[in-house]
């Protein structure tokens, strides 16, 4: 059975794109597969529609409110959170599903821009890939 996946990452242009290697392993490392929906800022539309593995977009202008009613209407299996913040969550806890979050690092990101303290934060593209693993999914292109 195929299952219905909602990925969240509202913006930015780069980081929609980013997003991609978790759409092709959500594809293609869930047995039967899954068909894949995504919400982002209504600005953005053009770099998700551009994508051939999201099968729907919902998009918003002013708050995620605007599409609430149609998302909570598509039964949803997952909620994979690429964005992790208060509107992210909001559509998480109104789902009620399932759902892995992205770790932002941003403590770490804030001390070593803030006072140089070095750590190792890994690429933004394996901190999405990571939120598979409780999946058992994993990228068969890096191994990681």
């Amino acid at each position: 059975m195929q299952a219905k996946i909602l990925i969240i990452r509202f913006s930015a242009i780069g980081d929609i794109v980013l997003a991609s290697p978790v759409l092709r392993i959500l594809q293609e490392g869930l047995d039967g597969g899954a068909e894949l929906h995504m919400v982002v800022r209504k600005r953005y539309l053009a770099v998700a529609e551009n994508n051939p593995r999201l099968s729907k977009i919902f998009s918003f202008e002013n708050t995620v409110q605007e599409v609430m009613e149609p998302l909570t209407a598509e039964g949803y299996d997952y909620v994979i959170d690429l964005q992790n913040n208060f509107r992210s969550s909001l559509i998480k806890k109104r789902l009620g599903v399932l759902a892995f979050t992205v770790e932002k690092k941003n403590l770490a990101k804030f001390l070593w821009i803030k006072f140089g303290f070095h750590f190792e934060i890994p690429h933004v593209v394996d901190r999405y890939i990571d939120t598979l693993k409780t999946l058992g999914l994993r990228d068969i292109v890096t191994g990681k």
